[in-house]
Parts: C-alpha cells; sequence; structure tokens
C-alpha cells in the first residue's frame, strides 16, 4: 500500500490501517483476529518486516506530529482572550478546549455529534459542582452487547477561580445559546461574530471543519504564531496536553486511559515524547480538576 503520490506511508500508519480492519472485521462477526490468531502470522510476519525496513529508511520519526501545548503556550491563549469568556468566538474555543481536556474526545465527530443534554451538572457529597458527560458511540466503541464502558465517569469540576472556572464558563455559554435551545439541541453553534444581543450563537450547529480548525485558529490569532511558527499546532495537540498533564502530575498510566478514553495504556506511548518543558507543574485552575480526576480513577 502506497500513498496516491507513490509515497510509502509510515509504520504507525500500517499498524492503524491493521487495527481498523481488525475492527471492521469483528464488527462484521468475523472469528478469527489479524492481530492475534496462528492463521495470520505470516501478514503479521510481513507487515512487520516491512515496518523495518522503513524504520532504516528514515521513517517513522514523524517530525510533523502535532504538540502538546506547554503551560506557558496555554497561558499565552488566555492571555491574548483565545480562551476565556469575553467574545463569542472565545468562549466557544473554551467548551472545545474543555470538552477535549476532560472527557476525552478525540475527534470533529465526536465534538460535532454532541448535544446539550449529553452533559448534567451535579454536586458531590462535599457540595463540590461538577459536570458529567454520557460518552456516545466511537470508533473504539461501538456499542452492542459487548460494549466495555469506561472504568472512570470523567468529571469536570468547579475550580472556584473567577474568570477560568470550568462551571461558570459551562453556565455562561448556556446563557449566551438562543433561548429555544439553551438546554437542547446541538452543542456547538455557530458564533455571532457581533452580537447586538445577550445571544451570541445561531440556532444553526458549528460545522465539522470549522471544528476541525479551532486549535490551529488559535494559534493563529495569538502570539503563538510568532513564538512559535513551527511548532505544529492542532486539534490534537489539545488531547496531549491533559496527557502530559496528568503524566506531570503523577497520575499512573492505567488511570489516565481511564480519563482521556483509552483502550490500553499502551495507547498513551505516543504521548510521551515532547519538550522537557511540558513536564512542568500544570497551572493552578487546571491542577485543580486533575487532583479530582485522579481522586476519581483512585
Amino acid at each position: 500500500m502506497r500513498k496516491e503520490n507513490g509515497d510509502d506511508y509510515e509504520p504507525e500508519s500500517l499498524k492503524v490501517m491493521q487495527a481498523a480492519l481488525e475492527r471492521y472485521l469483528k464488527s462484521k462477526s468475523y472469528p478469527k483476529s489479524i492481530l492475534r490468531d496462528k492463521e495470520f502470522m505470516n501478514s503479521r510476519k510481513v507487515l512487520e518486516g516491512k515496518a523495518r525496513k522503513l524504520r532504516e529508511q528514515g521513517k517513522g520519526k514523524r517530525p510533523n506530529r502535532s504538540k502538546s501545548l506547554t503551560k506557558e503556550e496555554e497561558e499565552i491563549l488566555w492571555d491574548n482572550s483565545q480562551l476565556g469568556g469575553k467574545s463569542p468566538r472565545s468562549l466557544i474555543n473554551t467548551m472545545w478546549w474543555l470538552m477535549t481536556q476532560h472527557f476525552g474526545l478525540r475527534g470533529r465527530q465526536e465534538h460535532h455529534q454532541m448535544k446539550v443534554e449529553d452533559f448534567l451538572l451535579e454536586r458531590d457529597d462535599d457540595g463540590n459542582e461538577f459536570l458529567t458527560f454520557a460518552e456516545g458511540l466511537t470508533k473504539t466503541r461501538q456499542g452492542g452487547l459487548n460494549v466495555k464502558p469506561r472504568l472512570v465517569k470523567p468529571k469536570m469540576f468547579a475550580t472556584g477561580d473567577e474568570e477560568r472556572c470550568p462551571i461558570k464558563l459551562f453556565k455562561l455559554y448556556l446563557e449566551k445559546r438562543p433561548t429555544e435551545i439553551k438546554t437542547s439541541g446541538p452543542f456547538y453553534l455557530s458564533v455571532i461574530d457581533k452580537p447586538v444581543s445577550s445571544v451570541w450563537y445561531k440556532k444553526t450547529s458549528m460545522g465539522k471543519n470549522t471544528i476541525d480548525t479551532i486549535m490551529k485558529n488559535m494559534k493563529e490569532n495569538s502570539l503563538l504564531k510568532d513564538l512559535c511558527p513551527e511548532k505544529k499546532i492542532t486539534n490534537h495537540s489539545a488531547r496531549k496536553t491533559v496527557v502530559k498533564k496528568l503524566k506531570s502530575s503523577g497520575v499512573p498510566k492505567c488511570e489516565i486511559k481511564n480519563i482521556t478514553g483509552h483502550t490500553t495504556a499502551q495507547g498513551l506511548d505516543d504521548y510521551d515524547s515532547g519538550d522537557e518543558r511540558e513536564q512542568q507543574v500544570i497551572s493552578n485552575p487546571s491542577s485543580t480538576t486533575v487532583v479530582h480526576l485522579h481522586q476519581e480513577a483512585s
């Protein structure tokens, strides 16, 4: 298999294709596993040999993979009003950032299919307010009799921070929605860039392509554009950032995967690389949430 231009795929891409084929065959009730059963031993050997050859040729280094954000880079997004509740655009950016970080959402499809009624505000025994999310079907969780729900239900806790409290920002977003769909309908709505009333959003849902470029646009509209022009920052950077935060807080991989939704701890291996600065202690508002998440996992 090669790309349309004739180039070889990265070794990791071949592994992803193999896993995707395994999922498809399983969905069709195929009785054998191409990843484990002896009938496919030769095909696994061939694939392994191909991957080794590609690595010998310099493939697999993935220089253009997306990077997680450092503490300082995330702070720039807040300072440059790309995150926060000061404008319609910054508020919905923040919703995307929080949902990705706290509920382990993976791609634009999962975000796009979310609805307001998927969320529930609750309080724990100590009176701390938190938000839960009812996870829908994903590419790794197709439903059916053998569905495996997460061992830990992710929760987004209030932090008490005046401007960055996740729960305050969530409630503000609900307030700024059209009256008819404050508590129902698509979660992500199209933005009214220059609102003339207290309503900041249209009744139409935000498109998947727009959701897919949120992180890229935040970089372009902030100092990050000049401070780290060569650093690849995409929507996946948010997911990588939360894994880095949890690791730097000492949360074991087996517990991180329960929060992020990874099916195995090995799935977190791709998140190990990065700048040493990304191992710094996380910022106060987020660290409060991470502590709560860790307690839930424990």
